[in-house]
């Protein structure tokens, strides 16, 4: 009896091996999925878009001006050429780094072939906040140029505008007509004394439901 048993039980060890294997083979796929779905929920949160509920008020106002502006946007471009505007569409992502105390945004203007743009136009700035001077620095890089460009000088004004020129005084950008849900921006040139609007953008939050006014 005691033989018959043995060799029972060693003809089930093949079976038992599998069982186990399976159970490991079973553990491991699990583990492989939770693993990745965690890591994925990390990339996420470290993703160049913003959710705006991970953005605080008290992270909004340490970064002021700029702190309203936090979050996804799609834009109208307007650009002047030839004497006439062109209308186009791209989309601007403001997102606070290092720990809060600098504001990064991302430009996205897609390839547009009705005005032989064969390619997508990437630009990203950087905007650091001095809190002596509470002026920031700027510099922007893109993927058509082959160097950084800037630092230039930015800061609000008297009447809630947020400005961005050079040392040389001879350009101007301008954030404007800014509430939660929409802002205009501009950028202007000197030339012969008189100044002119060469791009101007409208903005609306992504997902808010608002419409443009200046189509």
């Amino acid at each position: 009896m005691y033989r018959l048993f043995d060799k029972t039980r060693m003809r089930r060890i093949p079976s038992i091996l599998k069982f186990v294997v399976f159970i490991l083979c079973a553990f491991t796929f699990l583990w492989s999925c939770y693993s990745r779905k965690n890591e994925g929920v990390h990339f996420k949160n470290m993703d160049f878009t913003t959710n705006d509920k991970r953005t605080n008020d008290s992270v909004k106002i340490s970064l002021r001006p700029y702190g309203q502006l936090l979050g996804d946007w799609e834009c109208r471009l307007y650009t002047m050429t030839n004497g006439n505007w062109v209308k186009d569409t791209a989309y601007w992502s403001f997102n606070p780094i290092l720990d809060g105390t600098a504001v990064q945004d991302f430009w996205w203007n897609p390839a547009n072939k009705s005005q032989d743009k064969g390619k997508d136009f990437h630009g990203t700035n950087i905007r650091m906040l001095n809190p002596d001077t509470k002026k920031w620095s700027v510099v922007w890089v893109e993927n058509e140029g082959n160097s950084i460009q800037g630092p230039w000088i930015s800061y609000e004004n008297d009447n809630n505008e947020i400005l961005v020129k050079d040392s040389t005084e001879t350009w101007q950008i301008r954030f404007y007509d800014i509430d939660t849900e929409k802002f205009l921006w501009d950028w202007k040139f000197l030339k012969d004394s008189i100044w002119e609007i060469r791009v101007k953008i409208e903005a609306v939050r992504y997902g808010s439901g608002q419409k443009f006014k200046l189509d």
